[in-house]
């Protein structure tokens, strides 16, 4: 005994890839003016906190997590400063808790830490940790983002 099922129309088969095309231009659309206003953060940020050079983190999803779902993430932001060298294969910039160590302080290539600068970057590390799922959208899986005065650079980023 076989069972037959009815084949889907043309014409919805036609509606199913119209809206379909519809909704990738409406996530394209909403990536490019999310990033657009990140831009716009990142250039308040820069313009306030002159000794900031660049902030960078990685977005992914791990390919192992001992045996429990390995779920999309945005990993802790870093920030460099005048005098460090953004190295983007093994970055050593200071995460929001490092900084909040440097208070007071002045960082190796002459920053002065205050610690309103630590507040904003706190802030803009909350921003981007507080949806994972809005962060994929406007910068990738498997990505690394370089953001400096000059704008946001993002590359493919292997985690292996």
């Amino acid at each position: 005994m076989s069972i037959e099922f009815p084949t889907p129309s043309p014409s919805l088969l036609d509606r199913i890839n119209a809206k379909r095309a519809e909704l990738e231009a409406a996530r394209a659309a909403f990536a490019k003016d999310m990033q657009e206003s990140m831009k716009g953060v990142f250039a308040g940020f820069f313009a306030k906190h002159s000794a900031a050079t660049a902030i960078m983190w990685r977005q992914y999803a791990p390919h192992f997590n001992d045996g429990d779902p390995c779920e999309f993430s945005v990993h802790d932001p870093e920030i460099f400063f005048e005098g460090d060298e953004v190295d983007t294969s093994y970055p050593e910039g200071l995460c929001p808790w490092s900084l909040k160590r440097e208070i007071g302080k002045t960082t190796e290539g002459g920053a002065f830490v205050t610690q309103e600068m630590y507040d904003d970057f706190y802030a803009i590390a909350v921003l981007l940790q507080s949806d994972d799922d809005t962060m994929r959208s406007i910068f990738g899986t498997d990505s690394q983002v370089t953001v400096t005065r000059e704008g946001i650079e993002v590359e493919e980023y292997d985690h292996d």
